[in-house]
């Protein structure tokens, strides 16, 4: 029985219906018809993720097989196959001998068989860095002398707007997008190309095919001739009927209906036969880039431009799974700290360890197995106890897992690689490291053992320049040490800067916070009140503006918890079948004081979790412009569709919603490709409410969900319609009816960032957005006999290895070279503006042997730069040649 229902879903998912009217009468024009056979790579769904890669290296040993087995057929009747994955081919190349590699590489190069671009096929819950790790492979393809020039994502109805950055310099010309419409809306009325441009005017070629199993719904992989011209002949009368632009269409198809499929040689057959009995249409077996080298000759000068982002509906199934999602976005931007603390150790001669690089393309990769669009069995839904079900999700999730994992560990590499330059004496040291391009100040959590301070003890941070006490309070203690948060002040860019830890007179006895039963609580920048009967902020007054930031009117207040069932008795989503219930019980209490913040609590009752554990802190910063609010549930298992939100009803005049996604800024309903995702959307580092009198910024770290304006599940807009600058984060549902987990259980936590002021720029939000994400990192080391003066870092003064503060530019990353000596940094600027960086004025200039501008794949592009310039929006890598 769950072998059959297992058989049905995955028609259901993986399928198209096509329902054409029948169109009697002859075609009207010459068709040509290019069949592209594939296989869709799931990491996982028919079966579990460890026998996915055996099987996809077995299909490509079987189509070298079935290339050999017709090569006497007529030429267009020959077997052709495109490598949808570059994971899979890149595994073949380290697992099978030289011999099979070499014919492999033959078949290449007679156009038999194609390689493509993408890893596999992307989530939106991913980063810049984190695609841009995966193209690597492109590299050794590259090297081993086959050309990748297209790249294919399948099934998703989405992809990152930054990879048309990646792909045009290393010469990835194509796109080719063969989207599942399943919950979600399909763009342009029939197949379309167009040229698709990044921010930054960079373009690709990408078309928008009918679903990537389109073949098979026309029947293609049963070989009867009758079925399929009958089915083929409809499908192309209704693309004539619907004006498609072209008289040459590409269908993809599998040798098999399923996702996971092997090749088949049947359809060589049927090519023959048919192409023997027709002279149109005309069918060719074809690699995927072969339409596409046709339309660019052809048609490309009259195809319609986008610089539109892309964003994927199907992101919405990643918040069935809150806390690996959570543990996956703080692993990427663990790993910018971490890759950037690498780089530093580079340019101030430290030796690092030999596979460093490995290592961190080791933790990428795991992340990036968890950010692909496959999450688990094909019956997760219908059967959530089956041992599919539970096998499938423990391997995704333990994706997650291994990358917080080695990400901790390689963090922990880096800092031993850069402890022995920090200057030493006999009072405890901390140092915090900034990787980012700005000064940075802000909150460093830092682990001091009992040993170095005392348990109990108050704490005295004093920094080694100016011999002042910065402001830092305990957060909690375990029995051998205790967590800190220390304000770092005035961290110099891709820079650190060195405290002093001393034992301060008398007991630690920290302060309570403001009690809210006394009214309004507030700080230097900020008023706040909060109501009692839903413990959320009900007025948020900024004092600086003089302008409330609340739209009191509303439905829903700030930092309101929303619990929404979908009451139906089934799956079938109907919106006026959503009930939505918010907390009771709620009681306020003074949380913690202290000179960073001051904070209240707040503790409910909520459905869908267990009784009292509704819980948020609101943290009110002393010490910045800056409010937190640290949520926390202990979620029950409910087999129900629900969804979770907590709502940000934000109030500014003329305010309109943007947000930055994968690569550039997206204000939703306007330039995203029309019936993307529109109902929700998907956050890297911050969104912003914003007119020219300034703007709020807000974030997460390990929420990306959000849906603005309003609460739009069910809506399935065409396009986003924002009537107020609402912003309700979307941290937990099970809403879908395969894939994705049926329920999830425990204690999950999760918290908001937020500021306003009057600058509305894309750099202001920039530096609070990535501030937020992307951690200082804080490192307590013990005293030592006499004094040290370490190496490259001088006593008392901070180190930095940028001077160049350039205010629109934003270095994405900082890291080793991947592929030869050095250090690369990936730069994008913000602000559509030109920008210049003189690299010989760097704090790493005096090891600068050389630098170069190199493309994605770290391949020198222009080599010996002593500048690099920015028009618009553009992204630059340059590798450091160190002496």
């Amino acid at each position: 029985m769950n072998r059959w229902l297992a058989v049905i879903l995955v028609s259901l998912y993986a399928s198209v219906a096509y329902a054409a009217p029948d169109a009697p009468g002859e075609l009207s024009r010459p068709w040509l018809v290019y069949l592209v056979q594939n296989t869709h790579t799931d990491v996982g769904y028919t079966r579990p993720q460890a026998e996915m890669l055996p099987e996809h290296l077995r299909f490509i040993d079987e189509a070298l097989d079935c290339c050999d087995l017709t090569d006497d057929y007529p030429e267009d009747a020959k077997f052709r196959w495109t490598c949808e994955a570059a994971w899979t081919v890149r595994e073949y190349f380290h697992r099978r001998p030289a011999s099979q590699i070499e014919r492999f590489k033959r078949r290449v190069k007679e156009g038999r068989i194609e390689v493509t671009g993408m890893f596999v096929n992307m989530s939106e819950i991913t980063t810049e860095a984190g695609l841009a790790a995966s193209l690597q492979p492109i590299r050794e393809f590259k090297d081993a002398g086959i050309p990748v020039k297209l790249a294919m994502q399948n099934d998703v109805n989405g992809v990152a707007w930054c990879l048309v950055d990646y792909f045009q310099p290393i010469g990835v010309k194509y796109l080719t997008m063969g989207i599942n419409k399943t919950r979600s809306l399909l763009p342009f009325d029939v197949p379309t190309a167009f040229w698709w441009e990044s921010p930054s005017g960079s373009r690709m070629l990408a078309f928008r095919p009918d679903h990537y199993h389109l073949g098979n719904a026309l029947k293609i992989h049963e070989g009867k001739l009758d079925v399929f011209e009958a089915s083929l002949l409809k499908y192309l009368r209704d693309l004539e009927r619907r004006q498609y632009a072209f008289d040459r269409i590409p269908i993809q198809y599998s040798g098999y209906h399923q996702d996971n499929a092997p090749p088949a040689i049947g359809t060589c057959d049927l090519v023959k036969a048919w192409n023997a009995k027709h002279a149109r249409p005309h069918l060719r077996l074809a690699t995927a880039s072969e339409f596409m080298d046709d339309v660019a000759k052809n048609e490309g000068a009259r195809l319609p431009v986008y610089r539109q982002a892309w964003p994927d509906w199907w992101t919405d199934g990643f918040g069935s799974a809150a806390r690996e999602t959570a543990a996956s976005r703080e692993a990427h931007a663990d790993m910018l700290a971490t890759q950037g603390l690498l780089a530093m150790a580079s340019l101030l001669s430290a030796k690092l360890p030999a596979d460093a690089p490995a290592k961190a393309m080791g933790v990428q990769e795991a992340v990036t197995f968890y950010d692909e669009h496959t999450f688990g069995s094909s019956v997760s839904i219908n059967d959530p106890t089956s041992e599919s079900t539970v096998v499938q999700w423990g391997q995704k999730g333990s994706y997650a897992w291994d990358a917080a994992k080695q990400a901790g560990m390689l963090r922990e590499e880096a800092i031993g690689a850069v402890q022995p330059l920090i200057p030493r004496t006999a009072e405890p040291t901390l140092v915090v490291f900034n990787t980012l391009n700005w000064p940075r100040s802000g909150p460093a959590m830092v682990f001091i053992d009992h040993e170095l301070l005392g348990k109990g003890a108050k704490g005295q941070f004093i920094d080694t320049q100016t011999h002042g006490e910065v402001p830092a309070q305990a957060v909690y203690d375990r029995p051998e040490g205790g967590y800190w948060v220390v304000w770092a002040k005035d961290i110099p860019p891709l820079g650190c800067r060195t405290y002093r830890i001393r034992k301060g007179e008398g007991p630690r006895t920290p302060p309570p916070g403001p009690d809210p039963a006394a009214g309004a609580i507030e700080n230097a920048w900020y008023r706040l009140t909060l109501d009692a009967g839903t413990g959320s902020v009900v007025s948020l007054i900024d004092k600086d503006l003089g302008r409330e930031l609340i739209d009191k009117d509303g439905p829903w207040r700030l930092g309101q918890f929303i619990y929404e069932r979908l009451e139906t008795g089934n799956r079938e989503f109907r919106r006026e079948a959503l009930r939505r219930t918010s907390v009771r019980n709620v009681s306020l209490k003074p949380g913690s004081g202290g000179p960073v913040w001051r904070s209240v609590l707040v503790q409910a009752d909520l459905d869908g979790a267990e009784p009292g554990s509704a819980r948020v802190e609101i943290r009110l910063y002393e010490t910045e412009k800056r409010i937190e609010l640290h949520f926390d549930i202990r979620k029950l298992p409910v087999r129900e569709p629900e969804g979770l939100y907590v709502a940000f009803p934000f109030s500014w005049p003329d305010g309109k919603i943007v947000y930055e996604a994968q690569g550039g800024m997206v204000s939703p309903g306007e330039n995203q490709i029309h019936r993307s995702a529109s109902d929700w959307q998907t956050v890297q580092n911050f969104a912003a409410v914003r007119s020219e009198a300034g703007q709020i910024i807000w974030g997460s770290v390990g929420t990306p969900l959000v849906q603005f304006g309003d609460l739009n599940c069910g809506k399935w807009q065409t396009a986003a319609k924002i009537e107020k600058p609402y912003v309700f984060s979307w941290p937990m549902n099970n809403y879908w009816y395969t894939n994705f987990n049926a329920t999830q259980a425990g204690q999950f936590k999760w918290s908001y960032y937020l500021t306003s002021t009057a600058d509305a720029s894309n750099a202001a939000a920039t530096r609070f957005g990535w501030g937020s994400q992307v951690p200082l990192v804080a490192r307590a080391l013990p005293p030592v006999k006499g004094e040290t003066a370490g190496s490259g870092i001088g006593r008392g003064n901070p180190v930095s290895l940028l001077q160049a503060d350039v205010g629109n530019l934003l270095l994405v990353e900082a890291r080793p070279a991947w592929h030869d000596k050095g250090v690369i940094l990936h730069w994008r600027e913000v602000e559509g503006k030109p920008a210049t960086i003189d690299l010989m004025k760097q704090g790493f200039a005096k090891r600068l042997k050389s630098a170069d501008e190199v493309n994605v794949l770290e391949e020198t592009t222009k080599a010996d730069c002593k500048t690099l310039s920015f028009a618009p929006y553009e992204v630059k890598f340059v590798r450091l040649n160190l002496d």
